[in-house]
């Protein structure tokens, strides 16, 4: 394998060395659309490690060719968040929107860019591509100039066999061998398709489940776990990959392994990922993409595979399971580190003799800000930055007072520390308002852009980026109606002074109405006002109480579940510690220590030299389904199985031995 990719990187530098003899020194081509820059769009498909990956290659591939962002280039970020009919819109908008070049990142992408600019209105550079001979674009498999002249990029077909030898390599004993996937993309039909003829050469037995979106693959996976696989593999799929962790949840279960064609899915559970590094194929983009810009003649490009080989694996996912799986000298010698801790996608910052300072700022101490704290300390630490040794951290709350949050901003201003992390939507704010050259990347905010942070999630201030965790309403509304079929009026408490409270009671009055809802509210304004206020929300004829996360409400829940367990109303809420440790029958929460986690890895990245300005806003990770059984019984409340059977955690007290 150390041998092909030898032979790759000379090729593809043979390949860049043959194309820059083409160039025409003509920086004044893309002037001819009037502009004072050339104006370029990237165009993702989805917030995933192996994408972001790929789109910081060509960011970093455009400043080495003197273009940086806000400066010799205007570039513009479009996310489709893994929706096609969005990709389609954006490509449309894409097209009508005067750039030079557009460079999209993924095989749905370059499908949705391809048929948009059919005529060639714009230059179309693509890469992240498993296969895009077969992606339906008018690229040849058997002449790698037949192609159409606006139109150029690599393939990067992942290495299926490879992975599959190294799976047999740990565990000779395989015969059956699960995938999950969707048929609706050509990347990930073009790999099952290898894996079939893998398959068949090894003597495995590939047992297929067919999905149409990410909240289908728990229920394929249960269904390839029933009929006893001994692992499942993941090939090039955006649908599985961004529900990874129902896929891990289902397999662990019968404790059997996942491998997949993704290095990025060792750091989610998989027993190891094998595939391309993602940041060199996006550099290689980047480059092509540039040399356009420079006058390029893309008629004259051979589309070609590139694949640059990387493997990650993952000690913790080899324990408890019920068959060997080792991690031979062979396998441990190609990975690129001995442990995913070190994995490459997750590396700590060059060391610059000093330690870094970090500045964390809360609002208030609640649950939320506090998981926030606690992923985020464990994520450097996974990472392996020591406190004390790498980085040094101060730590403060303003205590909901917004003229010490405002002070404790200013004494953030003058101590000038490396980064500043803050938990919320108030102390983003505050921070906006008085840090500007120093690097801000939040979590815990509902909507960064209402916040002030931003025209959009890539359109944002340049000093700042982060986590949004903007709760799961419309999930929330059909969960809510399943436990409680007869429900006409649901009741949440809101406060008008917090922006981030305002939006969230409007975004669950909206999802409401689309179930057939009536939301009624109740307005405070101190922690002492919650419990009248509850009983009062109650009096209005509510049958459940679905309370929003905000920090008032945060801290002050307590009042809020007296309420509703002396008058017997079910309360539902966004946190998990409320059903875990409080009284609420269910919460769908967002995962608040994973969002910790997601900043500490946007922080690595920003002190690793990457400018916030570059980083789009992204949602937090991961979602969970906390159920309390015994609170359940409080409020004489029945949770239907089905829904036991998707929750993450059930709590059943009672039933303890």
């Amino acid at each position: 394998m150390l041998r092909l990719l030898k032979k790759l990187t000379l090729g593809v530098s043979l390949i860049v060395a043959a194309s820059a003899v083409l160039l025409i020194s003509d920086l004044g081509q893309w002037k001819k659309g009037g502009h004072s820059v050339p104006r370029v769009a990237i165009l993702n498909y989805a917030t995933r490690p192996v994408l972001e990956d790929g789109q910081r290659g060509i960011f970093d591939a455009f400043k080495d060719h003197g273009f940086i962002n806000g400066e010799d280039i205007e570039i513009k970020l479009f996310n489709a968040e893994n929706d096609l009919p969005t990709a389609n819109t954006m490509a449309s908008a894409i097209l009508g929107g005067d750039f030079d070049l557009v460079v999209s990142i993924s095989t749905p992408c370059l499908q949705a860019m391809a048929s948009a600019n059919r005529n060639g209105t714009v230059k179309h550079i693509f890469g992240l591509v498993t296969d895009p001979f077969g992606a339906g674009v008018g690229i040849s498999r058997t002449d790698p100039l037949d192609h159409p002249a606006h139109l150029a990029g690599i393939g990067t077909f992942q290495p299926v066999k490879e992975a599959f030898q190294i799976a047999r390599e740990m565990c000779p004993e395989i015969r059956k061998v699960g995938v999950v996937w969707n048929p609706a993309e050509a990347c990930s039909e073009a790999c099952t398709i290898m894996a079939r003829d893998t398959c068949k050469n090894m003597g495995i037995e590939l047992l297929e489940a067919t999905v149409d979106s990410s909240s289908g693959v728990l229920e394929a996976a249960r269904a390839l776990t029933a009929r006893d696989v001994d692992c499942i593999w993941i090939g090039g799929d955006n649908t599985v990959e961004l529900a990874i962790s129902s896929l891990i949840k289902a397999t662990s279960e019968i404790r059997v392994p996942v491998f997949a064609n993704a290095p990025s899915s060792a750091h989610n559970g998989a027993i190891f990922g094998l595939g391309a590094n993602y940041y060199e194929v996006g550099k290689i983009t980047g480059d092509l993409a540039a040399r356009t810009l420079k006058g390029l003649d893309l008629a004259t490009v051979r589309i070609e595979n590139v694949a640059p080989e990387r493997l990650a694996i993952n000690y913790e996912a080899a324990k408890g399971l019920r068959s060997t799986w080792r991690f031979t000298e062979r396998i441990k010698k190609l990975a690129e580190s001995a442990n995913i801790k070190h994995d490459a996608s997750a590396s700590p910052p060059g060391r610059p003799g000093r330690k870094l300072q970090f500045s964390f700022v809360h609002y208030v101490e609640s649950p939320t800000s506090e998981a926030t704290e606690r992923g985020f300390l464990q994520q450097l630490e996974t990472i392996g930055l020591r406190k004390g040794v790498d980085y040094d951290i101060k730590i403060r709350s303003s205590q909901r007072d917004m003229a010490t949050l405002m002070a404790i901003m200013d004494a953030v201003a003058s101590e000038k520390p490396d980064a500043l992390i803050t938990s919320s939507t108030p102390t983003l704010q505050a921070a906006l308002k008085r840090i500007t050259h120093i690097p801000i990347i939040f979590g815990g905010v509902a909507n960064p852009v209402i916040a002030g942070a931003g025209e959009s999630y890539q359109d944002h201030l340049p000093n700042t980026t982060g986590i949004s965790t903007m709760s799961a309403f419309e999930d929330m509304v059909t969960l809510l109606k399943e436990c409680v079929p007869n429900a006409k009026r649901i009741g949440t408490l809101f406060v008008p002074a917090e922006i981030n409270s305002v939006y969230y009671k409007e975004a669950l009055e909206k999802a409401a109405q689309q179930g057939g809802l009536e939301l009624m509210t109740v307005g405070v304004s101190t922690s002492t006002e919650v419990p009248d206020a509850t009983l009062s929300l109650i009096s209005k004829g509510v049958d459940v109480i679905c309370q929003i996360s905000d920090n008032l409400n945060n801290s002050a829940f307590s009042g809020i579940t007296k309420a509703a367990e002396k008058t017997r109303t079910p309360l539902f809420a966004f946190v998990s510690s409320y059903a875990m440790n409080s009284g609420a029958a269910v919460a769908l929460a967002r995962d608040y220590d994973q969002g910790g986690r997601d900043v500490a890895d946007l922080l690595i990245r920003v002190m690793n030299g990457e400018s916030p300005k570059d980083i789009p806003f992204s949602y937090v990770k991961k979602t969970r389904l906390v159920i309390n059984l015994n609170n359940a019984a409080t409020y004489n409340l029945k949770i239907p199985a089905h829904v036991l059977e998707k929750a993450d955690t059930v709590i059943n007290l009672s039933s303890s031995p």
